[in-house]
């Protein structure tokens, strides 16, 4: 199975990975956009930036260069027209547009955008 991984699932992979290992057992391709490099290392300075423990730059690194990064350009008018009809970011309507053209899985932990997609993208919501 080919899935899209959103930053909010990308997160809860590298900080509770027993909480994730079931979405991906047969997860072969992981795809995400190359936003999710900033957003990722972005968290990670907000939650280092308060003094509680966030996870090492090296093992987030790691962890990326484990995922196919695709450019947003092919996507961003797609998910521009998303973002409108759902009034949800942008950024988020990314990884849906790039997980319905995939053909692959959406994998979040955000149910608030999960709720808002609809049978828009096939989905997985990490609890």
């Amino acid at each position: 199975m080919r899935a899209v991984v959103d930053a909010s699932a990308a997160f809860v992979m590298l900080t509770l990975p027993q909480r994730a290992a079931p979405a991906f057992t047969d997860v072969t391709d992981i795809i995400a956009p190359e936003l999710i490099v900033a957003e990722l290392l972005n968290a990670r300075w907000k939650i280092a930036r308060t003094g509680a423990p966030a996870p090492s730059l090296s093992s987030m690194l790691e962890f990326l260069e484990r995922i196919r990064l695709v450019g947003s350009l092919p996507y961003a008018a797609a998910a521009a027209l998303l973002a409108e009809r759902l009034d949800h970011p942008l950024y988020d309507c990314l990884y849906a547009v790039i997980a319905q053209r995939g053909p692959a899985t959406l994998v979040t932990a955000d149910r608030r955008f999960a709720g808002k997609l609809d049978g828009d993208v096939r989905l997985i919501t990490l609890q």
